[in-house]
């Protein structure tokens, strides 16, 4: 399981402005295992560690971003 974590820098959500991205995307979903192992990303929403995201932006920009990267994805 990976946490993501939302950083408002007034533009959409993309693999390179993502805290932590490179492990996700540069690493461990170009594994040549990936079709044995499963995974699963946790939302963190906390104004500790992330920017709080509004609900407008969590459906317009964030839940889209999940499902074309993470839900659509076979593992």
């Amino acid at each position: 399981m990976f946490c993501w974590y939302y950083m408002d820098n007034n533009a959409p959500p993309s693999v390179d402005g993502l805290l932590f991205g490179d492990i996700l995307h540069k690493g461990f979903l170009k594994s040549p295992f990936m079709d044995k192992i499963k995974f699963a990303v946790m939302w963190e929403n906390d104004p500790m560690r992330s920017t709080l995201a509004p609900p407008a932006k969590f459906l317009g920009e964030l839940l889209p971003f999940w499902v074309n990267n993470y839900f659509k994805h076979p593992s």
